[in-house]
């Protein structure tokens, strides 16, 4: 397993919610990424290779569709915003 913690560029203090992971995902690989801006998706690529799956996991509107769409160069996934009242996601995908 690998954990992808996007949205980093609106985190205030990514070293504090690596930490917060890190201390209940001993040995898993933690990458901070933004989805939107691109960054750390280089990171990503050992990850992708012919031949093997990937599944991600997460709720909505955590970008799991941004991500998609970034890592294909295009938008294939509709996304949208999330809720403006509870800054949840709506279900888009």
């Amino acid at each position: 397993p690998v954990i992808l913690l996007n949205k980093a560029d609106l985190c205030g203090d990514v070293g504090a919610r690596l930490d917060e992971v890190e201390s209940v995902a001993s040995g898993i690989a933690i990458h901070p990424i933004s989805a939107t801006r691109n960054q750390g998706l280089d990171a990503l690529q050992e990850y992708l290779v012919s031949g093997k799956t990937v599944a991600l996991l997460g709720s909505s509107g955590v970008g799991k569709s941004t991500l998609i769409n970034s890592l294909l160069g295009e938008e294939r996934l509709k996304v949208g915003p999330v809720r403006a009242g509870d800054s949840r996601g709506r279900h888009i995908t």
